[in-house]
């Protein structure tokens, strides 16, 4: 854990250190930027970047933390009672917000250097996978709910067609992150996959009601 600074001068240089590996992470590559260049851009001392952090992977952990900090504080609004009841009374409403807290979760290029480190450092890959757990996890739980009041679905239904929305989701969102589209086609391709989502969870109860 990186040195908690007690004077209101000392954080504000901790936090230009923070803010200025995010950017230097983000634009060019984790594994480029040197602890010498974070310290050069923040206009701080080596010696001083080192009083904070024990290296370069500590400043990326803190990040990872903070980063993981607004994930749950945002994913928090969407797992709550009042959520699960949206899913059942307003399927499009509530997967239009799941998709939005998802998509704007972040700023696009420290996002995807995230998701590259993923690959490669074990800390970031055991975060991205809990995130991405939680998410699914709370599609199961919406879907289990929904069944217990409209048509039962066994488990194993639940679980194939949480499955299927997750990676729809993800592919949804990674294309309007990462996609070169414009603002306009973004939203398009927000509500048509919206749509999608929703005709599948339909006819998913469609087929479940015929086989029983």
């Amino acid at each position: 854990m990186p040195r908690q600074p007690l004077q209101q001068r000392s954080r504000i240089k901790q936090e230009k250190i923070l803010k200025t590996a995010k950017q230097l992470f983000a634009q060019k590559n984790y594994f480029i930027v040197s602890t010498n260049e974070i310290a050069k851009v923040a206009g701080v001392s080596i010696g001083t970047l080192y009083s904070y952090f024990k290296d370069k992977k500590a400043i990326l952990l803190t990040l990872l933390n903070e980063y993981n900090q607004t994930f749950d504080s945002v994913f928090g609004h969407l797992n709550t009672d009042a959520a699960l009841a949206l899913f059942e009374n307003d399927t499009h409403q509530w997967l239009q917000n799941l998709v939005n807290m998802l998509s704007k979760l972040e700023d696009q290029q420290f996002h995807s250097q995230i998701e590259m480190l993923s690959y490669t450092i074990p800390e970031v890959q055991q975060t991205v996978v809990q995130q991405k757990q939680k998410v699914q996890e709370l599609t199961r739980q919406c879907i289990l709910e929904y069944s217990k009041q409209n048509v039962h679905l066994d488990d194993e239904d639940i679980d194939n067609l949480s499955i299927i929305l997750f990676d729809f989701i993800s592919s949804l969102v990674d294309e309007i992150i990462y996609g070169d589209n414009s603002i306009e086609q973004k939203q398009q391709l927000q509500n048509t996959g919206i749509t999608c989502l929703e005709l599948i969870i339909k006819q998913t109860l469609i087929n479940t009601k015929e086989k029983n």
